[in-house]
């Protein structure tokens, strides 16, 4: 079944509807009676540029107004209206300091596009018209309409890999290729241009000739009031969560226990767009996919300085080396003399007698008075 909803092409949808009748044909019988227009992505409007089959916009916006929808009619209403004003202003001002020119949702899908457009060839069929073969597949892109045989470019208006190959061999840019709804300064500017104003209280409405409007009787019922959304016979229960922290799951190299941001793997295109703000740069498979002109351009440039023929023949005559001369050795340099000696004093090196150590006579004997007399 959800094979046959999310195929872009009626072949791919008859397929899995065939493969869905061999393994059950009571659920065949069943989906058949449902228009294929709400459910199946190949017969879709095409106008809305959009590939969603499932109601997320809508759960969204649910979940959103979630605490004021309870309420009274004349305060839902209110509140609604005060989240609309502030979102508004908020993503209109937003728009004066952001750097991307694409929305950042279609700026990673299209970053994901020129990853898988490495395994497209393209080849030109005509003015415009291309053939592109991506393994075992084979699609006609047409880059004045717009479209691809694989239906995806004309229904998200963002070219897939196929257009992007082909985008590539016509020498173009994708980004130029992106549909204006998807882009700041066409659509979202605009959409976001109108001011919701406020709206003042009940105590500054003027006042009517006409009767009040009263409150509804407000009926009390038994039991606490449902608030949760009725599902399905056949669809199955949300999960209770037994602990309030859950375990943080990185979407790159989904192991457990950190985030994108901290990944050590190489990050896919999405996310390494979204970790650099969605801010413009060169994609590394743009630089794969370099366009002949590109190197016909630097292979002309090479030219450009490269010397002529004479300058290298002039050059090659002034800078080419002659005979070696031979440098005349003088005799004085290079003739060995006989081994000088050093010369050495006699005196500092013949010992001498040995000194005789001074001795002190010890001194004379004063006479006393009687001797003398």
């Amino acid at each position: 079944m959800d094979a046959a909803s999310y195929s872009y092409t009626e072949h791919g949808f008859k397929t899995a509807m065939a493969a869905l009748k061999n393994e059950s044909e009571a659920a065949w019988e069943w989906l058949s009676k449902i228009p294929k227009h709400t459910w199946a992505r190949h017969a879709m409007d095409m106008n809305c540029k959009t590939d969603l089959v499932v109601n997320n916009l809508s759960e969204v916006f649910n979940k959103w107004v979630l605490d004021v929808r309870a309420k009274p009619i004349r305060t839902m209403v209110d509140g609604i209206m005060t989240k609309l004003m502030v979102k508004f202003n908020a993503n209109r001002t937003k728009t004066e300091t952001v750097r991307w020119e694409i929305c950042p949702t279609y700026a990673e899908k299209l970053e994901e596009a020129k990853k898988f457009a490495r395994n497209c060839h393209a080849l030109m069929a005509g003015p415009n018209l291309y053939q592109v073969t991506s393994w075992e597949t084979t699609y006609a892109v047409n880059l004045q309409h717009r479209t691809c045989g694989c239906k995806k470019w004309d229904m998200t208006a963002v070219p897939c890999n196929n257009a992007i190959s082909a985008i590539h061999k016509a020498k173009l840019q994708p980004e130029d290729f992106v549909h204006d709804f998807f882009k700041k300064k066409k659509m979202y500017l605009t959409a976001y241009s109108p001011i919701i104003y406020p709206v003042p209280g009940p105590d500054m409405w003027p006042r009517t000739d006409s009767m009040d409007i009263e409150a509804p009787v407000f009926k009390e019922h038994k039991g606490r009031a449902q608030t949760k959304r009725r599902k399905g016979q056949y669809e199955k229960p949300a999960p209770k969560d037994t602990s309030r922290m859950a375990s943080i799951t990185c979407s790159n190299c989904k192991k457990v226990g950190h985030r994108y941001t901290n990944c050590n793997v190489a990050l896919n295109p999405s996310l390494a767009m979204r970790k650099n703000r969605h801010e413009p740069s060169s994609s590394s498979y743009e630089l794969d996919a370099a366009t002949p002109a590109r190197r016909a351009s630097s292979a002309a440039g090479a030219a450009a300085t490269a010397p002529s023929p004479a300058q290298r023949a002039s050059s090659s005559s002034a800078t080419a080396p002659g005979p070696a001369k031979k440098r005349a050795p003088s005799a004085s340099a290079t003739t060995p003399g006989p081994p000088k000696k050093r010369a050495s004093s006699a005196s500092a090196t013949a010992p001498g007698p040995p000194k005789k150590r001074a001795t002190f006579a010890a001194p004379a004997q004063r006479t006393t008075t009687g001797s003398s007399s």
